[in-house]
């Protein structure tokens, strides 16, 4: 029982010290995503490979606007929404981390409660789980 407080205890502390770091990391992956949403709406002015080049040639977008112009028209949207940068994958990073001490912690709450309480929260999830599955399955 010690053992389960212990790491809870350390997962808490972590939590904590996380807090600020996964904030800084929020504000900035929202900047980042702003600026993907700028160079979608710029890359949407363009529809064909002639068009882009023209503006390129005579000075109306970077080199680094043309490139991204040239792949989001080869490629479609997708290479612009699904181009995550490096501060939004340290971001989801950081969050899959947060998430999984958190997920910890219930598991060794969990694990301290009594053996009776333990089996009748399996049996209420079980339960709800048999109940999602039934409604899903009479939906279509």
């Amino acid at each position: 029982m010690e053992a389960y407080k212990f790491e809870i205890e350390i997962r808490k502390i972590l939590l904590k010290r996380l807090a600020y770091p996964e904030k800084l990391l929020s504000t900035a992956a929202k900047k980042e995503a702003d600026k993907r949403e700028a160079r979608v709406l710029a890359v949407r002015q363009f529809e064909t490979l002639e068009e882009a080049r023209e503006a390129y040639g005579w000075g109306y977008i970077t080199a680094e606007e043309y490139t991204d112009i040239t792949k989001a028209l080869e490629e479609g949207d997708d290479y612009i929404n699904n181009a995550l940068t490096p501060i939004e994958h340290a971001h989801e990073m950081l969050k899959a981390y947060i998430a999984r001490l958190e997920s910890e912690i219930r598991d060794f709450k969990f694990h301290m409660l009594p053996h009776e309480e333990q089996d009748r929260i399996r049996k209420e999830s079980e339960e709800r789980r048999a109940h999602r599955y039934a409604r899903r399955l009479s939906n279509g």
